[in-house]
């Protein structure tokens, strides 16, 4: 039983029957543990605790970790950009103008929201009636009882008349009506509201159907038109004319 490092003394029996020998039974010398403080134990790499593909932040970690890593709340263990810190080897993000979301059924974030307000000098007050300006009659159509839009189109189309209207007559007071109303559909036309629309990202924002949305309605002329129509009933029915006046000084600004 001896081993290159055997002591020179003769290893003792156990008193159990049979003289059986246990591991404990065996001194150090005879290749047993030694009595000593056991050895450190061996850096191992940290384990994924989750299976599959999953990755926490732990799993990044290398000797410069500034801090304790937190793992992930979101189910699966999905990493989102914002739990990469610079230290933990993800790149350093540089600030950036916020994009508009693209996302289907035309949900609006805050960024989204504010863009909005600022392109058209007027803060919302209600935001469920903005929703309804912003849904169309395909997404009701999918998701009974909402409402569309078309009211609110209805009063925006009005307003919007009337405030170019004003313009073109203090531009030319001694014009005609003959001459005045062909000026007027011109500005208000279908192409240009729909330019305007697109310029404030109303198609990423509006709410279709799914078939509208799978066959273009975000681009398509009277969808955009009839929504800016309807922000602009929004508009009126929260800050009246001059609230409108002060949205269309930015869109239309040749007619002032």
């Amino acid at each position: 039983m001896g081993g290159p490092d055997m002591a020179p003394q003769t290893p003792q029996r156990s008193s159990r029957p049979g003289g059986a020998v246990a591991r404990l039974d065996l001194a150090p010398g005879h290749g047993g543990p030694r009595d000593g403080p056991p050895n450190p134990p061996a850096l191992v790499a940290p384990r994924r605790s989750r299976g599959g593909a999953s990755i926490s932040r732990q799993d990044m970690g290398g000797p410069e970790m500034a801090q304790t890593p937190q793992r992930s709340s979101r189910p699966g263990g999905a990493v989102a950009r914002l739990d990469l810190a610079p230290a933990h080897g993800g790149p350093e993000m540089a600030p950036q103008l916020p994009q508009r979301s693209s996302r289907p059924g035309g949900a609006v974030t805050p960024l989204d929201l504010a863009a909005l307000e600022a392109a058209l000098d007027h803060r919302f007050v209600d935001l469920g009636l903005l929703t309804r300006a912003l849904t169309h009659a395909s997404y009701v159509n999918e998701h009974p009882p909402q409402v569309s839009q078309d009211g609110l189109a209805f009063v925006g189309d009005a307003a919007l008349g009337l405030v170019i209207a004003q313009r073109l007559l203090a531009r030319a007071p001694d014009a005609p009506a003959g001459v005045l109303t062909p000026a007027r559909a011109a500005v208000v036309s279908g192409t240009n509201l729909a330019r305007w629309a697109a310029a404030l990202g109303l198609g990423e924002l509006v709410r279709l159907g799914r078939g509208e949305d799978q066959t273009g309605g975000r681009a398509r002329e009277s969808i955009l038109a009839t929504t800016l129509e309807a922000v602009l009933g929004v508009i009126y029915l929260e800050g009246g004319l001059d609230a409108v006046r002060r949205a269309i000084d930015g869109l239309v600004p040749e007619t002032t």
